[in-house]
């Protein structure tokens, strides 16, 4: 499915992405999957603080012994 979308688009950064292949601009195409890399490592932070705040009674957050593992 991801694959289809950004090849059936015209528009957008899997659109770039596509292009720059195909026009074999290798500046741009590494330009395009480094933002498209810290986008998926930005929104990745965004859902770690969002779980931190939203669901403190969660096991990531548990210290005791219990939750430890070898």
């Amino acid at each position: 499915m991801p694959w289809s979308a950004s090849s059936l688009a015209n528009e957008g950064l899997g659109y770039v992405i596509l292009q720059a292949n195909g026009n074999l601009d290798t500046p741009m195409l590494f330009a395009g999957l480094l933002i498209m890399s810290l986008l998926g490592v930005v929104l990745f932070v965004l859902v770690e603080l969002l779980e931190y705040f939203v669901l403190p009674w969660h096991a990531s957050r548990r210290t005791d012994a219990a939750t430890t593992s070898l």
